[in-house]
């Protein structure tokens, strides 16, 4: 316990006896039941349609609009041109060598995910939006720039909301 709360690493667990585990997430330490965090696959986004994502705790809902100002790009509404889309909308956990282009530039989800102090253990629990092509948006954290609609430009509306319950894991 003592390496897990002063250690370098600044997210981790550490089973304990009957069925307890230690947790850090950052400055925090829990003791808690352990639990395994719920795996989900990834779900096709309906074009128009929505699309509930109960193991993680997020709808997801998608129709024809016209963009909005790039203000509106949030972590919870994406406008994605509609011409530029390959294949089909997947909402999936994040892949190793996702990039997301927010204002300040390109990061690796990853690194991203570790500069807002995301616990390790609820990474994968954040859905991304994608298509064959690449990462469009991550639920939460904001809509990739490079694939973003311009303002007037003929979009779909990817509007995404957190669950009050927050399915098997908060993100």
């Amino acid at each position: 316990l003592e390496r897990l709360a002063l250690g370098d690493n600044p997210s981790g667990r550490y089973s304990l006896s009957d069925g307890w585990t230690a947790q850090r997430s950052y400055q925090w330490l829990r003791i808690e039941p352990m639990r395994e965090a719920e795996s989900w696959q990834p779900q096709l986004l309906p074009v128009p349609g929505i699309c509930r994502l109960a193991a993680v705790g997020w709808t997801v809902t998608c129709e024809f609009a016209p963009a909005e100002a790039h203000s509106s790009q949030t972590g919870y509404t994406f406008y994605v041109p509609r011409d530029t889309i390959i294949g089909g909308l997947t909402l999936r956990p994040r892949q190793s060598g996702d990039t997301l282009r927010l204002p300040g530039g390109s990061r690796s989800l990853k690194r991203l995910m570790i500069d807002r102090h995301i616990p390790a253990q609820e990474r994968d629990q954040i859905p991304v939006l994608a298509d064959e092509a690449g990462v469009l948006g991550v639920l939460g954290l904001g809509a990739n720039l490079d694939r973003a609609a311009r303002a007037g430009e003929s979009a779909l509306k990817i509007t995404a909301q957190k669950d009050r319950n927050g399915g098997a894991h908060g993100a």
